[in-house]
């Protein structure tokens, strides 16, 4: 829901030009800071998500150690992102920054690693495959596997080179698919835990 509500919300850009009632509107944002959306977009998906990532596996870890390790690193990414941002304050409302969209899978990889090494490490690896979270963890990583390169090569977006465009759109197409997919059939399927 949450996440549907975001992509309502942050489609504003598409509404203003799709849809002539919003003339007023389009002609308001045009030259403003609120004209594109990228902002909205590093604030939910690179910083909200990946910190909800990884304070719910943080939650399935164990180890005191191995969850002081991420509370760490997610405050370490925060401060991070702040200066990136605050850096490059101008920047921050007309496109994405690749730093924090690197910082964002890798700190996601190292959480989902984390607890995939600790059902590894106990008799919990017998049945995994009833563990919704061990499903979440293993599709999370393959797709920030897949994503991830994709950022190293923006620099070659361009839309005269439409061949690389639909390359691109096409992975994120079916990487989303694959991943919201597999979360829906491992929601369906894996019974509850309790932790």
């Amino acid at each position: 829901i949450g996440i549907a509500v975001m992509e309502l919300i942050g489609g504003y850009t598409d509404y203003v030009e799709k849809f002539e009632f919003l003339s007023d509107l389009r002609q308001k944002l045009a030259g403003t800071i609120f004209e594109k959306n990228n902002w909205l977009y590093t604030l939910f998906w690179r910083l909200g998500a990946t910190l909800a990532y990884v304070y719910y596996f943080r939650g399935l870890l164990k180890s005191g150690s191995q969850q002081r390790v991420l509370k760490l690193m997610a405050s370490g990414f925060v401060v991070a992102c702040m200066v990136i941002i605050s850096s490059n304050f101008n920047d921050f409302f007309v496109r994405s920054f690749p730093a924090i969209t690197i910082m964002s899978s890798l700190l996601i990889i190292i959480s989902t690693v984390m607890y995939l090494m600790q059902i590894l490490q106990s008799d919990r690896i017998i049945n995994f495959y009833r563990s919704l979270n061990f499903y979440m963890a293993a599709v999370l990583l393959v797709w920030n596997l897949i994503i991830t390169p994709l950022i190293f090569y923006d620099v070659y977006y361009s839309r005269s080179d439409m061949p690389y465009v639909v390359l691109k759109h096409s992975i994120y197409l079916f990487s989303n698919i694959f991943m919201y997919l597999s979360f829906s059939i491992a929601l369906l399927c894996c019974k509850p835990e309790n932790l």
